[in-house]
């Protein structure tokens, strides 16, 4: 698509160490803390396994609402492993 921009950012997982790399265990707190200087554009899309199983919280209480307001972006969870709802979200 022409103009379309995607890019993947990594996140060290600075609250349970870095050793840590799977993404269930990304703190909102971290998410916030490294992407708070880079311009995200329209969107951040999460895996949903970064929230607790209600899927409005992550691991450190931070809430999705929050971490949007605080990254000035809208903050978007798809189904971990759906390429499909990927791609659907990307192209919205």
């Amino acid at each position: 698509y022409d103009g379309l921009t995607v890019e993947v950012v990594p996140i060290v997982n600075d609250f349970f160490g870095h050793s840590i790399d799977v993404s269930g265990l990304v703190t909102g707190g971290d998410l916030i803390n490294q992407l708070k200087d880079k311009e995200l554009g329209e969107v951040l899309i999460i895996p949903d396994v970064m929230l607790r199983s209600e899927g409005d919280l992550f691991l450190d209480s931070v809430s999705l609402q929050d971490a949007g307001e605080k990254l000035s972006v809208r903050v978007v969870p798809v189904p971990a492993g759906s390429a499909s709802q990927l791609i659907k979200e990307i192209l919205s």
